[in-house]
């Protein structure tokens, strides 16, 4: 069980994803992601580097059997959850992201594990949920992967990954 930990701890450290069926802690685990890169403009697209990231999450969850996916309406929200909708065969549930508090009641009542792609509000969904995020998310930033882990609707565990930049060519940069 010990080498197990370990290894479950080194693959999160190292940005592989992982098969949480086995190592979840709570009823529910929720990751959290902020869309992708994108362009300027009312409702963008992702740029070459943001559709780099969205291939990288669906690397970063294969490992990992998702029960559900939410992204907002925002074709930025759904085109970062498409690479992950289409390798876990999953559509991707609407939310409204202006309504933080609700979501996060409804996620509260789910088990199994989710991917919310949400926006750089989406601290106030982790903050809802009983963790911990000061602040919002900089409009710059795409690099984190929340992770929290609910028993019963309450908070039991947060982790936060970042992961790698991204050149339009999907060259990871330090």
């Amino acid at each position: 069980m010990i080498i197990k930990r370990c290894l479950l701890l080194a693959s999160l450290f190292i940005g592989i994803g992982y098969n949480n069926q086995a190592a979840a802690i709570g009823d529910h685990s929720i990751y959290f992601v902020r869309h992708a890169e994108k362009q300027k403009g009312k409702d963008p697209e992702l740029t070459a580097a943001g559709q780099c990231r969205a291939q990288y999450y669906a690397q970063f969850f294969s490992k990992t059997k998702l029960d559900r996916l939410f992204a907002s309406k925002y074709r930025r929200n759904q085109q970062t959850a498409a690479p992950v909708s289409a390798q876990q065969k999953l559509t991707a549930l609407s939310f409204d992201p202006k309504n933080q508090q609700d979501f996060a009641k409804q996620l509260a009542a789910l088990s199994g594990t989710s991917l919310v792609v949400a926006h750089n509000h989406l601290s106030e969904i982790i903050r809802a949920l009983g963790g911990q995020y000061e602040g919002n998310i900089d409009h710059s930033e795409y690099r984190y992967i929340f992770m929290l882990d609910l028993r019963d609707g309450k908070l039991v565990q947060q982790r936060q990954l970042v992961g790698p930049y991204f050149s339009n060519s999907c060259k990871a940069l330090p």
